[in-house]
This record gives structure tokens, sequence and C-alpha cells, in this order.
């Protein structure tokens, strides 16, 4: 069930955390995948702000190079507004 906001925003994923007493209390993350798509950028696009610190990943998961990062929806929801944002004021 989507929760409504007063601004529009790009993602509604729960994914759950942890399991205490049989309760599930869950947080919200975005995939590098969900990422990508929400800045029309590239997995290794990603990768570079994450290492030039445009981005913070909210956590990792696994270790490696087979790991995974996970992202707080509000931040990039918040980027890919001033990506389009800046975008506009170019074509004007």
């Amino acid at each position: 069930m989507a929760s409504r906001h007063a601004q529009a925003t790009i993602f509604d994923y729960t994914r759950p955390v942890c399991s205490d007493h049989n309760v599930i209390r869950t947080r919200k993350y975005v995939t590098t995948r969900e990422v990508c798509e929400a800045l029309s950028v590239t997995p290794s696009a990603v990768s570079r702000m994450v290492a030039r610190g445009e981005i913070e990943p909210a956590m990792r998961v696994g270790s490696g190079p087979g790991g995974a990062f996970l992202f707080d929806p509000a931040v990039i929801d918040r980027l890919a507004q001033r990506r389009t944002s800046r975008n506009a004021s170019r074509t004007t």
C-alpha cells in the first residue's frame, strides 16, 4: 500500500531488516539498480558517485566485489530532483 506524501517521491519500497519475536521491523531502502533507473545512469556511474562521495549508501549487504549497496530513497529522491532542476535550467 502506497503512503501519501506532500511531495511526490520516486520510491515506495519496504524491506525487512530484522525479526524480533515474530514482529518484523522494516526500513525502506532501494538497490543500485533502482538508483540507476531513477537517475538514468549505469551501475558503474552509481559506483563512481559513491566513490566520489556524491551519494552515501545506507548500508552494504555482503562483502567483497559481490557486495551490494542499499540506499535511502529520500536521498535518491532529492538527488533526482536536483538533477532534474539543474537540467531544466540548462535548457532554458
